[in-house]
Formats: structure tokens, C-alpha cells, sequence
């Protein structure tokens, strides 16, 4: 991804540790970690568990610039609105418990 990861990671200083961060920001963290890395597939599990109503719409903004550049992306979620990610998904899956 070019330019800076616009997820708003929220801290209360730069010298905070990941570890000490919420939950939601802890997921920011790591999704921006792997985008840095510019891949061209990117495997999301489960990419808005414990994260805010701000910051999922945040991360499917993400995952659709991410796909609008060409890349590939899986996107697994247990969070049925998410499952079906109809704004955003080429295609989904569905598998339904047992």
C-alpha cells in the first residue's frame, strides 16, 4: 500500500508498547504491519474482532483499496454482515454450523 496506513492508531504516547494498547488498536497494529510489507495476497482472519464501529468501517475501507489495486484478498469472518462483505467481496463463501 502506498502512502501512510490510515487506520488511526489510538495511543496515549509514541512510547507506548503494542501490548499496552486496546484490543481494536492492538488489530490496527497488526493489520498495518503486514500491509507495509506490500503484498500482492493478503489473508484476513477475522480482521474487525475487537474493534469499534469506526475503525471496522476504517479496515473495509482498507481491504477495498487494497483489492482496487489489484491484490488479492481473502477475507474470513465469523461476523455474518462481514461475512458477506457485499460491498466489497467478488465473490463470498458461506458455510453454515453443523
Amino acid at each position: 500500500m502506498s502512502g501512510i496506513c490510515p487506520l488511526k492508531v489510538r495511543a496515549a504516547g509514541n512510547d507506548m508498547k503494542v501490548v499496552e494498547l486496546s484490543e481494536g488498536n492492538q488489530q490496527k497494529v497488526v493489520i498495518a504491519k503486514s500491509l507495509v510489507q506490500n503484498p500482492d495476497l493478503i489473508i484476513f482472519d477475522e480482521p474487525t474482532r475487537g474493534v469499534d464501529v469506526g475503525a471496522i468501517v476504517a479496515i473495509h475501507e482498507l481491504i477495498q483499496q487494497f483489492a482496487d489495486e489489484g491484490k488479492a484478498v481473502v477475507v474470513i469472518s465469523s461476523y455474518l454482515p462481514e461475512a458477506a462483505l457485499s460491498p466489497i467481496a467478488d465473490e463470498s463463501l458461506h458455510r453454515s454450523a453443523m
